[in-house]
């Protein structure tokens, strides 16, 4: 029997499932993660990953039940939802793993570009610091990025914007991809370390790059990972794609102002450079722009081969 390539509306049948490019993402890394986990002799901590897995079939469980799997916004939702974590699992040792390859750091690179800019890290940190409240703010917009993304699969389930959904999905796959590919080449240890000196930042929660970098660190726990990505900083992205997936809907203005405000503090709250915000930013719209032009393929498509189907009747 033949695969059917395209849905009804002309778009490619994958990326039109909002679920379909997270599960083959995450099988794939899956798989890598496994494979270089063993040729490497890593050790995983059970807890953790027991905890993830727990929590994605948790999500699944309601779907035991006909009346709920029946319901294409709920299983939607809640499939998407678990996918998510396992993606997310996946995602959390591959980076552990790139990180290990101890690649040159580009660091002064990335800190000159920074001042040619006329962006001075030290200073935006201590000025930020010595302001306890807009501090405490920025760091709930910083921690605000995940959360946003359980909103975005849940309001776009169950207002019935699959391709919205799937489109978001597909774009933070794309980002992850690119984030991956750069960051293995251009490692950096970020700015709170680079400037341990000037500003005595807390670096506690950047704490495994060095001994995976060294080797001396071969153990994986979810439970205490870490991000350990600087360029292109993955919260700008995040806030790009979040407020992106929400276009054409009326909480929109919410997710614009929220993730304007997640941006401007992943400098002093993620210990980003601002060349690390701009590359996450091109990451974002590479992706947008990539998901956009095989929109407009599919699309084209589509007329070519509704001109070529002779008429009814």
């Amino acid at each position: 029997m033949e695969a059917k390539l395209y849905s009804a509306d002309g778009r490619l049948t994958f990326f039109s499932k909002p679920n379909a490019a997270l599960a083959v993402t995450t099988l794939l890394l899956a798989a890598v993660d496994l494979g270089w986990g063993l040729a490497g002799e890593w050790s995983i901590a059970g807890h953790g990953v027991a905890l993830h897995l727990l929590g994605a079939l948790g999500l699944l469980s309601p779907l035991l039940f006909e009346r709920y799997r029946r319901d294409e916004k709920i299983r939607i939702a809640l499939t998407c939802s678990s996918l998510f974590i396992l993606f997310a699992m996946t995602a959390c040792f591959f980076g552990y793993l790139l990180v290990s390859t101890n690649a040159p750091l580009v660091d002064n690179t990335l800190a000159a570009w920074d001042r040619a800019l006329g962006f001075d890290w030290p200073r935006v940190y201590l000025w930020t610091k010595h302001r306890p409240q807009l501090s405490h703010a920025l760091a709930l917009a910083y921690s605000s990025a995940f959360p946003q993304i359980a909103v975005v699969i849940i309001y776009l389930s169950f207002t019935k914007r699959q391709e919205q959904l799937a489109e978001f999905n597909a774009a933070m796959i794309f980002s992850y991809l690119i984030t991956s590919v750069v960051s293995v080449y251009f490692p950096a240890a970020g700015p709170a370390k680079f400037y341990q000196e000037v500003v005595h930042a807390d670096v506690s929660l950047l704490s495994h790059f060095e001994p995976l970098r060294d080797g001396t660190l071969r153990i994986f726990d979810l439970r205490s990972a870490q991000g350990l990505v600087s360029i292109p900083s993955f919260h700008t992205i995040m806030a790009i794609l979040l407020a992106y997936a929400m276009r054409r809907t009326r909480i929109f203005p919410i997710f614009l102002i929220l993730n304007i405000a997640v941006i401007l503090s992943t400098p002093t709250q993620g210990s980003h450079y601002l060349v690390d915000l701009i590359a996450g930013a091109a990451t974002a719209m590479t992706a947008i722009a990539l998901l956009r032009n095989r929109s407009l393929l599919s699309l084209r498509l589509s007329l070519e081969r509704d001109n070529l189907m002779p008429p009814h009747g």
